[in-house]
């Protein structure tokens, strides 16, 4: 429907729809949470007329299933409710899971980074210096080589780091050098890494749902074809 729009729009309209899922969540959370509010503040009435007439007080009659079917929605929230205590173990579970994940990532980097090595070349450094002017970016931007990587990568927010491949360094001409470390330093002025921190919390809260994911990964794609996009506008081929 939106391809003929920029990657960055349909990036933003992304953005969007994964916004409206989590506060469609938190809205049923609070739901949910008013509903046992109210179950608790009945339940020692509740058990008192129980334990006094031996019946259960809300179900006074059976109910034929034959003549009235159970809606299917109505059946599958009675098995959640039913189940719940082994679902929310389960969901505790892999959210551990997904969590030790995360830091074992970012640990992965952080260890790159120590082991990689600042860029000192004089030509190097002015041209990163050009970028930086012509795409406005004032703060301070930590460019590391590192021959453990293929492609570039950048990290971080308030302290951000890019880290270029040795090989690429050395290897490739100055006008796709000046486009690779563009490309990068867009994804800076974006403030995509807060975008990564987001969407990382969102697969460990809910790593359950498939929705989560490919809107993840679509989100992903476009935030490369954005950044593209942006080079090309610049003059970068």
């Amino acid at each position: 429907l939106l391809r003929t729009y920029s990657a960055q729009l349909r990036h933003q309209v992304i953005l969007f729809m994964l916004g409206g899922m989590v506060l469609a969540s938190a809205y049923t959370l609070l739901l949910e949470w008013r509903y046992f509010t109210q179950v608790q503040q009945f339940a020692p009435s509740f058990l008192s007329d129980f334990s006094s007439n031996g019946t259960n007080p809300i179900y006074t009659h059976s109910i034929d299933q034959s003549q009235t079917p159970v809606p299917f929605l109505q059946r599958c929230k009675w098995w959640i409710e039913s189940h719940l205590y082994w679902l929310v173990g389960v969901w505790v579970l892999g959210t551990a899971f997904f969590s030790l994940r995360f830091a074992w990532n970012y640990l992965a980097l952080t260890s790159l980074r120590r082991k990689s090595s600042l860029i000192l070349d004089p030509q190097v450094l002015q041209l990163i210096q050009q970028i930086k002017t012509s795409l406005g970016l004032r703060q301070k931007i930590r460019f590391y080589s590192s021959s453990n990587l293929s492609s570039p990568l950048t990290f971080g927010h308030f302290l951000p780091v890019i880290i270029l491949p040795a090989a690429l360094l050395c290897q490739t001409s100055p006008a796709l050098l000046e486009a690779l470390i563009r490309h990068e330093m867009i994804h800076i002025r974006r403030a995509d890494f807060l975008v990564n921190l987001l969407l990382a919390l969102l697969q460990i809260l809910f790593f359950y749902h498939p929705l989560i994911w490919v809107l993840s990964r679509r989100i992903q794609e476009l935030r490369e074809e954005a950044c593209d996009e942006a080079v090309l506008r610049s003059g970068c081929h």
